[in-house]
C-alpha cells in the first residue's frame, strides 16, 4: 500500500494517508483540520497530494562510521574485496560458524 502525503488548502496541516489503488482520494481535510472548533471553515479545506521525501538516505557520501577490518574480524563477519571483476577475501573465514545446541 502506498503512502500519500496531503496538504489543506485553509489549515495547513500536513498528514500521511495510507490509500490503496481502488480507494477514492481524500478531498476535503475533514477531522484532521487544526482550525479551531468554532470555525466555519473547519474541516472544509481543499486538500492536494504533496510531493513526499523517500526514507533512508540518498546522499553520495561515504559513511565514516563503517567497522574496521579487526572489528570485523572480532564480530566473525567476512569481508570481501573486488579485485579487478574477482572476489577476494579480505577479512574473516570462509564460511559461518555454525554452533549446535546439541554439542
Amino acid at each position: 500500500m502506498p503512502i500519500y502525503e496531503y496538504r489543506c488548502a485553509t489549515c495547513g496541516e500536513v498528514f500521511e494517508l495510507f490509500l490503496q489503488t481502488h480507494d477514492p482520494e481524500p478531498r476535503l481535510c475533514g477531522y484532521r483540520c487544526t482550525l479551531p472548533k468554532d470555525s466555519e471553515e473547519r474541516g472544509w479545506g481543499p486538500l492536494s497530494r504533496q510531493l513526499s521525501v523517500i526514507g533512508g538516505s540518498v546522499r553520495g557520501v561515504v559513511r565514516r562510521d563503517r567497522p574496521t577490518d579487526d572489528q570485523l574480524r572480532r564480530a566473525g563477519f567476512t569481508k570481501f574485496v573486488n579485485q579487478g571483476g574477482k572476489l577476494e577475501r579480505a577479512v574473516g573465514e570462509l564460511g559461518p560458524k555454525v554452533v549446535r545446541e546439541d554439542e
